[in-house]
């Protein structure tokens, strides 16, 4: 089974959480569970998208995001699929 996939902005942050980056719920592949790891993911049309791993710490169904810790220093840019 793939990893879930979020869609992550190192500019969107936790107000609450500094750590933390808000994702929406609607940007993601499966609604995740807290605890869980997800690929993260800086989408790049004109290339292969940049990827690390990220550690779901909230999802707030109500307000419509997930948040996540991301591994910054992991990213990559992502292999093509076979």
């Amino acid at each position: 089974m793939n990893m879930p996939r979020l869609t992550v902005d190192p500019n969107s942050s936790s107000r609450y959480h500094p750590g933390w980056n808000a994702v929406l719920l609607r940007d993601a592949t499966i609604i995740p569970s807290v605890g869980q790891e997800v690929l993260a993911v800086q989408d790049d049309p004109d290339g292969p998208d940049y990827i690390s791993t990220a550690i779901v710490q909230q999802v707030d169904l109500e307000a419509g995001l997930i948040y996540v810790t991301v591994d910054w220093d992991g990213f990559h840019d992502e292999e093509p699929s076979a």
